[in-house]
């Protein structure tokens, strides 16, 4: 765990990988352990897998079990803007970025924290730069960056801000991204892949669409990435999965239906040419998932 690294106390909560968190699981864990958090982390959406956590409800069991004084986190870097969240409800501190469902650019990031934990927090900071106590404390004097800010990013992010509005806010993006995975399944499903995740369980977040690897002998991730990219100038994922052999497909960005056409099309070439020895796909099986997944839940 990186907070090992700089010398804090962490323990983690171990779930299967691919598997729905269980709240009542949670709720044994948070009761017998929870007396002693200082800190608690959720993830709100995880891009190696595309599955979506319920951090509203696991947020409640740690504001039961928890001191009072606990701060909760919540990892929203490639959902806010994408999923419903009530913030004030949920957490102490949200983070995301200004890219993913804001369909910016990367360059930095996004904290909304409450003020009474931004005070209580000051002097914790080990790095200059990163001292959001600092960061606040300049902002609400002058109403700038204490630092040179990155001007293209922030103009980018501005206009990704319009076009959120323009799309429909979170609803707007949740019905694109929903209409974008769902043509994805049913296509690559028609050639054989399978879907690393159950596509009908509340936990599928439609925003990033992980298959399983085909065991078929003849088929080669390399040589289907490198036609995805060349013929269609599409580039996918290669999967991140801890413990299971994937791929995955993102459906955030400036993305339209021609896109999502496209990327398919090619998949749909590289599969039923006869050349790639691979049209029974899913003869052979597919890898899945043995191992264990880590969720961390912070003890700071």
């Amino acid at each position: 765990c990186s907070s090992d690294l700089i010398g804090i106390d962490t323990v983690n909560w171990n779930i299967p990988e691919g598997e729905e968190v269980d709240l009542v699981e949670l709720e044994a864990y948070l009761k017998k352990e929870g007396a002693s958090f200082t800190n608690v982390g959720f993830v709100h959406h995880e891009t190696s897998t595309g599955m979506l956590n319920p951090v509203q409800a696991m947020a409640a069991l740690a504001r039961k079990y928890c001191p009072p004084t606990t701060t909760i986190i919540v990892d929203s870097i490639s959902a806010f803007g994408g999923f419903d969240i009530d913030i004030p409800a949920t957490c102490d501190v949200l983070l995301t970025s200004s890219n993913k469902c804001f369909h910016g650019v990367p360059g930095f990031g996004v904290v909304l924290v409450r003020r009474s934990t931004l005070a209580r927090s000051k002097g914790n900071c080990r790095s200059y730069v990163l001292d959001l106590c600092f960061q606040g404390a300049s902002m609400d004097k002058t109403g700038q960056f204490p630092f040179p800010p990155p001007v293209h990013t922030l103009m980018a992010f501005q206009e990704a801000l319009k076009a959120f509005i323009q799309d429909g806010g979170v609803a707007g993006r949740q019905r694109r991204y929903k209409s974008y995975s769902k043509e994805v399944q049913k296509r690559m499903t028609a050639l054989g892949f399978r879907l690393f995740l159950d596509p009908n369980a509340t936990s599928f977040g439609h925003i990033v669409v992980a298959f399983n690897m085909p065991k078929h002998p003849n088929w080669n991730f390399k040589k289907f990435y490198g036609f995805l990219r060349t013929e269609g100038g599409c580039v996918i994922y290669p999967g991140k999965a801890s413990n299971a052999e994937t791929f995955r497909i993102g459906l955030i960005g400036d993305l339209q239906p021609a896109d999502i056409d496209r990327i398919l099309s090619c998949a749909e070439r590289f599969v039923k040419d006869p050349a790639n020895g691979i049209t029974n796909l899913s003869a052979f099986g597919f890898h899945n998932s043995e191992m264990r997944w880590r969720k961390q839940v912070s003890k700071l």
